[in-house]
């Protein structure tokens, strides 16, 4: 429901001040700055895979009445290729993703197990197995997945009314 609710806020301020949905850009130095999508939805929180061939971000799209109606992983290429994988099914919810140091999976949240867990991939492939990180009861309102550079912790938001034990 916070999701639904700050989703839903964010959308309708840029509604109200008559702008579009959220796109995504890679900066290359001096180059300058480089539009890589723009799709009528809100594309957020994009991060880069370890070999910098895939741009993950998160793609929400509405229904009519400006309710998240699909929030899902999707892939594409940094260099402002067209095509684009999903990496989650667009029936459960996911967002907040981190690549694995090796690139060989991805750490997230998500409610494809029921409650929103931090769950990782079992491959670097679309819609490949996940596994419970942190089960939604040790870590309410859990967001924002960060995995370490060594890949052995995860750091992640938690809600305030959230105790870590």
């Amino acid at each position: 429901l916070v999701d639904h609710l700050v989703a839903r806020a964010a959308r309708d301020e840029r509604e109200a001040a008559g702008t579009a949905p959220s796109s995504l850009a890679v900066a290359s130095g001096a180059e300058g700055l480089s539009r890589i999508t723009n799709d009528p939805i809100d594309e957020v929180s994009p991060v880069v895979s370890p070999d910098g061939n895939t741009l993950l971000l998160t793609a929400i799209s509405y229904d009519a009445s400006q309710n998240v109606s699909s929030q899902v992983l999707v892939g594409v290429n940094p260099s402002g290729a067209s095509s684009r994988t999903f990496f989650t099914s667009s029936k459960y919810i996911a967002r907040g993703a981190s690549w694995l140091p090796d690139g060989s999976g991805l750490a997230f949240v998500s409610n494809a197990m029921g409650a929103f867990h931090i769950v990782r991939t079992l491959s670097r492939t679309p819609n490949a197995a996940i596994s419970i990180v942190v089960r939604a009861d040790m870590a309410p309102d859990a967001d924002r997945a960060a995995v370490s550079p060594d890949g052995k912790q995860v750091a992640f938001e938690m809600g305030r009314g959230s105790s870590a034990g």
